[in-house]
Protein backbone atom coordinates (compact mmCIF):
# COMPACT_ATOMS: atom_id res chain seq x y z
CA UNK A 1 0.00 0.00 0.00
CA UNK A 2 1.33 3.40 -0.99
CA UNK A 3 2.42 5.52 2.37
CA UNK A 4 0.62 9.07 2.39
CA UNK A 5 1.81 12.13 1.36
CA UNK A 6 3.00 14.15 4.36
CA UNK A 7 0.74 17.07 5.13
CA UNK A 8 2.42 20.31 5.26
CA UNK A 9 1.62 23.64 7.48
CA UNK A 10 3.05 26.02 9.19
CA UNK A 11 3.28 25.49 12.82
CA UNK A 12 5.00 26.27 15.90
CA UNK A 13 8.37 23.76 16.46
CA UNK A 14 7.24 24.27 20.23
CA UNK A 15 3.93 22.53 18.91
CA UNK A 16 1.90 25.34 19.81
CA UNK A 17 -1.62 25.48 17.64
CA UNK A 18 -1.60 29.03 16.12
CA UNK A 19 -5.52 30.32 16.36
CA UNK A 20 -7.43 30.22 13.91
CA UNK A 21 -8.87 33.40 11.47
CA UNK A 22 -11.32 35.56 13.64
CA UNK A 23 -14.73 35.32 11.87
CA UNK A 24 -16.59 37.89 10.17
CA UNK A 25 -19.47 40.64 11.25
CA UNK A 26 -21.07 42.73 9.05
CA UNK A 27 -18.45 44.14 6.39
CA UNK A 28 -15.52 42.81 5.63
CA UNK A 29 -13.31 40.25 7.52
CA UNK A 30 -11.64 40.81 11.32
CA UNK A 31 -7.86 40.39 10.63
CA UNK A 32 -6.28 37.35 11.60
CA UNK A 33 -4.34 37.12 14.92
CA UNK A 34 -0.91 37.64 14.93
CA UNK A 35 0.81 34.56 15.56
CA UNK A 36 3.14 34.03 18.85
CA UNK A 37 6.96 33.08 18.18
CA UNK A 38 7.94 31.14 21.08
CA UNK A 39 11.01 33.04 22.69
CA UNK A 40 13.40 30.06 21.78
CA UNK A 41 12.40 30.78 18.40
CA UNK A 42 12.73 34.48 18.27
CA UNK A 43 15.98 34.39 19.60
CA UNK A 44 16.95 32.14 17.01
CA UNK A 45 15.75 33.43 14.08
CA UNK A 46 18.00 37.11 15.50
CA UNK A 47 20.94 35.43 15.56
CA UNK A 48 20.21 33.44 11.98
CA UNK A 49 19.55 37.46 10.82
CA UNK A 50 18.44 36.74 6.97
CA UNK A 51 19.50 32.98 6.41
CA UNK A 52 17.10 29.62 6.08
CA UNK A 53 17.27 26.74 9.11
CA UNK A 54 16.24 23.21 8.52
CA UNK A 55 15.85 21.53 11.66
CA UNK A 56 15.55 17.45 12.40
CA UNK A 57 13.67 17.59 15.99
CA UNK A 58 11.41 15.16 17.63
CA UNK A 59 11.70 11.78 20.08
CA UNK A 60 13.98 9.19 19.29
CA UNK A 61 13.49 7.63 15.84
CA UNK A 62 10.25 9.82 15.77
CA UNK A 63 12.01 13.21 13.85
CA UNK A 64 10.37 15.15 11.70
CA UNK A 65 12.03 18.09 9.27
CA UNK A 66 10.88 21.82 9.74
CA UNK A 67 12.33 24.94 7.69
CA UNK A 68 12.57 28.16 10.01
CA UNK A 69 13.41 31.26 8.19
CA UNK A 70 11.83 35.09 8.89
CA UNK A 71 8.76 34.15 5.79
CA UNK A 72 8.28 31.16 8.59
CA UNK A 73 9.20 32.49 12.00
CA UNK A 74 7.29 29.54 13.96
CA UNK A 75 8.36 26.63 11.80
CA UNK A 76 7.16 25.34 8.95
CA UNK A 77 6.79 21.38 9.30
CA UNK A 78 7.98 20.01 6.15
CA UNK A 79 7.39 16.00 7.17
CA UNK A 80 4.93 14.26 8.93
CA UNK A 81 6.58 11.02 9.35
CA UNK A 82 4.33 8.71 12.21
CA UNK A 83 5.99 7.93 15.41
CA UNK A 84 8.30 5.18 15.51
CA UNK A 85 8.96 6.43 11.43
CA UNK A 86 10.91 9.04 11.32
CA UNK A 87 13.42 10.84 9.35
CA UNK A 88 17.24 9.88 10.96
CA UNK A 89 18.75 12.27 9.28
CA UNK A 90 19.55 15.77 6.79
CA UNK A 91 21.82 17.15 4.54
CA UNK A 92 20.55 20.57 3.05
CA UNK A 93 22.89 22.83 0.64
CA UNK A 94 20.96 25.45 -1.98
CA UNK A 95 20.84 22.38 -4.30
CA UNK A 96 18.13 20.69 -2.13
CA UNK A 97 17.17 19.06 0.79
CA UNK A 98 18.38 15.52 1.35
CA UNK A 99 17.02 13.37 3.98
CA UNK A 100 17.21 9.50 5.66
CA UNK A 101 13.76 8.63 5.54
CA UNK A 102 12.46 5.98 7.45
CA UNK A 103 9.17 6.01 6.99
CA UNK A 104 9.03 2.07 5.43
CA UNK A 105 11.14 1.02 8.72
CA UNK A 106 14.23 1.56 6.93
CA UNK A 107 16.61 4.54 5.78
CA UNK A 108 15.73 5.37 2.80
CA UNK A 109 17.88 8.17 0.87
CA UNK A 110 15.35 10.69 -0.61
CA UNK A 111 15.32 14.32 -1.82
CA UNK A 112 12.50 16.45 -0.53
CA UNK A 113 10.25 17.70 -4.02
CA UNK A 114 7.26 19.08 -4.77
CA UNK A 115 6.26 19.33 -0.67
CA UNK A 116 7.18 15.82 -0.19
CA UNK A 117 9.99 12.90 0.85
CA UNK A 118 10.62 11.49 -2.93
CA UNK A 119 13.42 8.46 -2.71
CA UNK A 120 16.27 8.11 -4.70
CA UNK A 121 17.06 5.14 -6.96
CA UNK A 122 20.44 4.56 -4.10
CA UNK A 123 17.25 2.99 -2.11
CA UNK A 124 18.61 2.05 1.55
CA UNK A 125 22.01 3.58 2.42
CA UNK A 126 23.84 4.48 5.13
CA UNK A 127 23.94 8.20 5.82
CA UNK A 128 24.01 10.66 2.56
CA UNK A 129 25.37 14.63 2.67
CA UNK A 130 24.45 16.87 -0.65
CA UNK A 131 27.34 19.30 -1.16
CA UNK A 132 26.68 22.96 -2.35
CA UNK A 133 26.82 22.37 -6.40
CA UNK A 134 23.97 19.18 -5.88
CA UNK A 135 26.26 16.13 -5.83
CA UNK A 136 24.93 13.46 -3.50
CA UNK A 137 27.50 11.39 -1.26
CA UNK A 138 25.57 8.25 0.37
CA UNK A 139 27.42 5.28 2.42
CA UNK A 140 26.17 2.27 0.69
CA UNK A 141 25.70 -0.44 2.38
CA UNK A 142 27.54 -4.05 2.35
CA UNK A 143 25.57 -6.31 -0.50
CA UNK A 144 23.24 -3.59 -1.37
CA UNK A 145 25.52 -4.18 -5.08
CA UNK A 146 26.35 -7.14 -6.68
CA UNK A 147 30.59 -7.67 -7.33
CA UNK A 148 31.85 -5.34 -4.38
CA UNK A 149 31.69 -8.63 -1.38
CA UNK A 150 29.54 -8.43 1.31
CA UNK A 151 31.21 -6.76 3.75
CA UNK A 152 33.02 -3.76 1.69
CA UNK A 153 31.19 -0.51 2.74
CA UNK A 154 31.39 2.37 -0.59
CA UNK A 155 31.02 5.82 -0.73
CA UNK A 156 28.69 6.63 -4.08
CA UNK A 157 28.12 9.82 -5.69
CA UNK A 158 24.63 10.94 -7.78
CA UNK A 159 22.48 13.78 -8.37
CA UNK A 160 19.06 15.10 -7.21
CA UNK A 161 17.74 13.99 -10.14
CA UNK A 162 18.48 10.15 -10.04
CA UNK A 163 21.39 10.34 -12.02
CA UNK A 164 23.48 6.85 -12.40
CA UNK A 165 25.94 6.81 -9.15
CA UNK A 166 29.80 5.64 -9.31
CA UNK A 167 31.56 4.35 -6.53
CA UNK A 168 34.13 6.78 -5.43
CA UNK A 169 35.54 4.80 -2.19
CA UNK A 170 35.82 1.39 -0.91
CA UNK A 171 36.48 -0.08 2.18
CA UNK A 172 36.33 -2.93 4.25
CA UNK A 173 34.07 -3.24 7.24
CA UNK A 174 33.20 -1.94 10.05
CA UNK A 175 31.50 0.46 8.66
CA UNK A 176 31.12 4.42 7.18
CA UNK A 177 29.10 6.28 9.42
CA UNK A 178 27.80 10.27 9.31
CA UNK A 179 29.32 12.69 5.93
CA UNK A 180 29.07 16.55 5.45
CA UNK A 181 30.30 18.46 2.81
CA UNK A 182 33.35 20.82 3.16
CA UNK A 183 35.95 23.18 1.66
CA UNK A 184 37.59 22.65 -1.32
CA UNK A 185 34.71 20.46 -2.07
CA UNK A 186 35.76 17.99 0.32
CA UNK A 187 33.74 15.35 1.98
CA UNK A 188 33.90 14.28 5.51
CA UNK A 189 33.58 10.82 6.45
CA UNK A 190 33.10 9.45 9.58
CA UNK A 191 34.76 5.62 9.86
CA UNK A 192 35.10 3.28 12.50
CA UNK A 193 37.43 0.86 10.70
CA UNK A 194 40.70 1.88 12.96
CA UNK A 195 41.20 -0.37 15.84
CA UNK A 196 37.83 0.28 17.47
CA UNK A 197 38.25 3.79 17.20
CA UNK A 198 36.53 5.82 14.52
CA UNK A 199 38.61 8.16 11.82
CA UNK A 200 37.15 11.05 9.81
CA UNK A 201 38.03 10.53 6.18
CA UNK A 202 38.47 13.49 4.62
CA UNK A 203 37.76 12.67 0.59
CA UNK A 204 38.32 14.84 -2.65
CA UNK A 205 35.60 14.54 -5.21
CA UNK A 206 37.42 11.90 -6.93
CA UNK A 207 37.52 9.83 -3.94
CA UNK A 208 41.07 9.98 -2.87
CA UNK A 209 41.59 10.53 1.11
CA UNK A 210 43.44 13.43 1.33
CA UNK A 211 43.52 13.24 5.32
CA UNK A 212 42.88 10.58 7.99
CA UNK A 213 41.76 12.90 11.55
CA UNK A 214 41.95 11.43 14.33
CA UNK A 215 39.56 13.00 17.11
CA UNK A 216 41.21 13.12 20.51
CA UNK A 217 37.89 11.65 22.26
CA UNK A 218 36.90 8.83 19.48
CA UNK A 219 35.23 5.87 20.31
CA UNK A 220 33.06 3.27 18.79
CA UNK A 221 29.58 5.17 19.99
CA UNK A 222 27.24 7.04 17.94
CA UNK A 223 28.39 10.33 16.85
CA UNK A 224 27.38 13.66 15.05
CA UNK A 225 29.19 15.36 12.53
CA UNK A 226 28.96 19.29 11.68
CA UNK A 227 30.76 20.74 8.77
CA UNK A 228 30.46 22.94 5.82
CA UNK A 229 32.69 25.12 3.21
CA UNK A 230 33.16 28.26 5.67
CA UNK A 231 33.82 26.63 9.33
CA UNK A 232 37.43 26.61 10.37
CA UNK A 233 36.80 22.62 11.26
CA UNK A 234 34.93 19.80 11.42
CA UNK A 235 32.84 19.80 15.13
CA UNK A 236 32.39 16.28 16.09
CA UNK A 237 30.24 15.28 19.35
CA UNK A 238 29.86 11.57 21.09
CA UNK A 239 27.89 10.28 23.57
CA UNK A 240 27.25 6.72 25.08
CA UNK A 241 24.33 5.84 22.98
CA UNK A 242 21.76 7.25 20.53
CA UNK A 243 19.24 8.64 22.77
CA UNK A 244 20.50 12.21 22.49
CA UNK A 245 20.03 13.36 26.69
CA UNK A 246 23.43 15.50 26.70
CA UNK A 247 24.71 13.33 29.18
CA UNK A 248 27.87 12.06 29.11
CA UNK A 249 28.83 14.03 26.19
CA UNK A 250 32.28 14.85 24.74
CA UNK A 251 32.73 17.35 21.65
CA UNK A 252 35.42 19.00 20.28
CA UNK A 253 36.88 20.83 16.98
CA UNK A 254 39.08 19.96 15.08
CA UNK A 255 40.66 21.13 11.74
CA UNK A 256 42.18 19.71 8.68
CA UNK A 257 45.63 19.71 10.19
CA UNK A 258 44.54 17.87 13.50
CA UNK A 259 44.36 20.97 15.98
CA UNK A 260 41.92 20.02 18.40
CA UNK A 261 39.67 22.12 20.70
CA UNK A 262 37.42 20.81 23.08
CA UNK A 263 33.62 22.61 23.40
CA UNK A 264 32.32 22.68 26.88
CA UNK A 265 30.93 19.44 28.05
CA UNK A 266 27.44 18.51 27.58
CA UNK A 267 26.39 20.37 24.23
CA UNK A 268 26.53 18.34 20.95
CA UNK A 269 27.07 19.89 17.30
CA UNK A 270 23.99 20.34 15.20
CA UNK A 271 25.01 22.67 12.27
CA UNK A 272 27.53 25.64 11.43
CA UNK A 273 26.53 28.91 10.06
CA UNK A 274 26.71 29.36 6.53
CA UNK A 275 29.64 32.23 7.40
CA UNK A 276 30.89 29.54 9.45
CA UNK A 277 31.06 31.77 12.59
CA UNK A 278 28.81 30.34 14.90
CA UNK A 279 27.57 26.73 15.62
CA UNK A 280 24.29 25.47 16.89
CA UNK A 281 24.89 23.23 19.76
CA UNK A 282 22.10 21.39 21.88
CA UNK A 283 21.80 19.32 25.43
CA UNK A 284 18.68 18.03 26.08
CA UNK A 285 15.69 20.53 25.28
CA UNK A 286 18.06 23.22 25.44
CA UNK A 287 19.97 25.01 22.35
CA UNK A 288 22.19 27.41 22.12
CA UNK A 289 25.30 29.19 19.71
CA UNK A 290 29.22 28.35 20.13
CA UNK A 291 32.03 30.53 19.09
CA UNK A 292 35.61 29.30 18.07
CA UNK A 293 36.52 32.47 19.88
CA UNK A 294 35.15 32.28 23.11
CA UNK A 295 35.40 28.24 23.06
CA UNK A 296 34.55 27.74 27.05
CA UNK A 297 30.96 29.33 26.41
CA UNK A 298 27.99 28.71 24.70
CA UNK A 299 25.11 31.48 24.72
CA UNK A 300 21.75 29.43 25.45
CA UNK A 301 19.04 30.14 23.61
CA UNK A 302 16.20 28.29 25.19
CA UNK A 303 14.83 24.79 25.48
CA UNK A 304 12.90 23.39 22.41
CA UNK A 305 10.41 21.75 25.03
CA UNK A 306 7.23 19.82 22.93
CA UNK A 307 9.23 19.16 19.79
CA UNK A 308 12.37 17.27 21.44
CA UNK A 309 15.54 17.15 21.34
CA UNK A 310 17.17 17.92 17.87
CA UNK A 311 19.34 15.43 16.46
CA UNK A 312 20.49 17.48 13.12
CA UNK A 313 20.57 20.63 11.44
CA UNK A 314 21.57 22.54 7.93
CA UNK A 315 21.74 26.29 8.22
CA UNK A 316 21.89 27.92 5.06
CA UNK A 317 21.80 31.39 3.28
CA UNK A 318 18.58 31.03 1.35
CA UNK A 319 16.03 28.26 1.13
CA UNK A 320 17.08 24.72 -0.52
CA UNK A 321 15.85 23.93 -3.86
CA UNK A 322 12.32 22.11 -3.26
CA UNK A 323 11.35 24.05 -0.11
Amino acid sequence: MRPRAPRLGAALLMGALVAALASCTGQGHAAAPRPRVAPVLARLLAAMGDTTMYLLAGPEASANVYMLNHANPQGLRLTSNPSGFGISWISASPAGLLLGDARTSIDVTSIYRDHRSQPLPAGQTGAGAISPTGTIAYAAIPGNASGTGASTWRIELTTANGASSRVVYRQPAPDLGLMAWGSGNQLAVISSACHGRSQVLILDSSGRVRARLNPSLATTTFCLLAWNTRAPGLAIGYHPGLDITGTGVASELITLSGHQTLMPYGWLPMCWSPDGTSLLVARGLTIGLWHLNDPAQVRVLGSTGRAGPLSGCAWLTKPAVGT
